[in-house]
């Protein structure tokens, strides 16, 4: 075939995806312009990322039958009724009920009361008590993370759970196939023969690579005996618990729970398990506990799997409606428009706005990006710190007094509407003082970035944000 022909035909194939983008996904107008010009300039580079990338007209096709399958054991009536009930309460503020009545709509998340929690911010203590309880777990141990490294410290947690086996306790792991690549199957050996099931959530099989490739579960849940939930920032893997040369300290937030809350992650875990193996899990929650506290709490998620970006409009929420502070914690931050907008908005309008970011990068094109979104947001008086004994992980956000939540969601837009993400939102003033004293304790171990330091950073570093920040669509 002569060579101008090729090309010719090669342009025309171009020319129809950019039509097809135009018409199949028009709804993010900066996204189709994004992928139009990298069309237009890159025609046959910019078709494979596409591919990898872009497909997101897939997505509801892909999830149709897990939305269907989920949708058949909500108990959204029952949660109605419970909201109803407590929204009479004079506890709760205009602010609380509004959140808790929007996270109901949008993601079926049941409003619980009576819990008990405790926070880790240093993933040797984490572990620490997961360990232990697991120790003691008498029926059943599901384990659900991002990252599931077999280092030291996965090979520990693995054999903890070999010795649960051979006490006749059933233990069921899922694990992203992107975020836990690095796993070697050979550790699971002992761990399958005893009767453990090891699962990856969307495995990448060749010939559905491209509808794979963006959706990644990104939870971390551990669900003991249907009494005990663990979730948060923490992954496994020695860097975790502080032993990586890299980065040092990793600073995290992460959970332990008992309460009403607990039966939420027990039918998180079996959502997703049944959507990766197509198997039901038995383990049922406890409903006999003896919880007294008071405690408010909602776990909210999101997914490709979600009619709306509930997690990012919990986040928009917060934003808009805060009166006195906001205070942000992520690794990355790099919103769209509405969130950025959002967070101008509160701090033009008085609003003690601070973000807190890592000093050091895990991944440079996202840091790039976050540095140049939280720049601009310096002129507008937001102030924004950047943590310097180890890696910033946490991801956290609290609101005056009233409001604050912890989770697996960073401020990206791969947060907000490709990954799998829970965060867990608290609706009591013991918990947003405990966060905001922690947020006052990172501060110690930050630097302020300041407009006038910010405006001497380099030609170079100027020339990577502006970059990066025309490819933000698409981290």
């Amino acid at each position: 075939m002569d060579v101008s022909l090729q090309v010719l035909i090669g342009y025309l194939l171009n020319l129809l995806l950019g039509l097809f983008i135009v018409f199949k996904e028009r709804k993010n107008i900066k996204s189709t312009w994004l992928w139009l010009m990298i069309l237009l300039y890159l025609p046959f580079v910019g078709f494979i990322l596409y591919m990898f990338f872009g497909l997101n007209y897939r997505k509801r096709k892909t999830f149709d039958e897990k939305m269907m399958l989920d949708e058949q054991e909500k108990r959204l009536i029952e949660h109605q009724k419970k909201y109803i009930a407590l929204s009479n309460s004079d506890s709760l503020n205009a602010d609380q009920k509004d959140l808790i009545n929007l996270c109901l709509s949008t993601s079926d998340s049941a409003f619980t009361d009576y819990n008990d929690i405790k926070f880790y911010f240093d993933g040797k203590d984490k572990f620490k008590d997961l360990f232990e309880d697991i120790k003691n777990a008498k029926e059943y141990i599901y384990v659900e993370y991002y990252i599931f490294k077999t280092d030291e410290l996965g090979r520990e947690l693995i054999s903890l759970l070999n010795q649960k086996l051979k006490e006749g306790v059933e233990v069921r792991i899922l694990v992203d196939a992107v975020g836990s690549r690095s796993i070697r199957k050979r550790h699971f050996i002992e761990f399958k023969r005893l009767g453990g099931e090891v699962d990856s959530f969307f495995p990448l099989f060749f010939s559905k690579f491209t509808t794979r490739f963006n959706y990644r579960n990104h939870r971390k849940i551990v669900v003991i005996d249907g009494k005990i939930a663990y979730s948060g920032g923490f992954n496994v893997g020695n860097e975790y618990i502080n032993n990586d040369k890299k980065f040092g300290f990793w600073r995290d937030t992460h959970f332990r729970l008992e309460g009403d809350i607990v039966e939420e992650y027990l039918r998180r875990f079996n959502f997703d398990y049944r959507f990766a193996t197509k198997i039901k899990t038995k383990g049922e929650f406890y409903k006999d506990h003896d919880i007294k506290t008071l405690s408010r709490m909602q776990l909210v998620t999101s997914g490709p799997d979600s009619m709306y970006e509930s997690i990012k409009n919990v986040y928009l929420k917060m934003i808009s409606t805060a009166k006195t502070r906001l205070w942000i914690q992520s690794p990355y931050f790099v919103p769209d428009e509405s969130i950025f907008e959002a967070v101008r908005i509160a701090a033009l309008s008085g609003v003690d706005v601070r973000i807190m970011i890592p000093d050091k990068p895990d991944h440079f094109f996202v840091y790039w990006a976050t540095q140049s979104y939280v720049g601009q947001l310096l002129e507008d008086g937001v102030k924004v710190y950047e943590y310097g004994k180890g890696f910033l992980h946490a991801k956290q956000v609290v609101k005056d007094d009233d409001i604050c939540t912890v989770g697996t969601a960073n401020f990206d837009i791969r947060s907000f509407s490709l990954n799998f993400e829970a965060n867990l939102i608290f609706y009591d003033k013991d918990t947003n003082a405990l966060l905001s004293e922690q947020f006052l304790r990172d501060m110690e171990e930050s630097k302020e970035l300041t407009l006038d330091r910010y405006n001497q950073r380099s030609r170079v570093a100027k020339i990577k944000e502006s970059i990066t920040r025309l490819f933000s669509p698409m981290l």
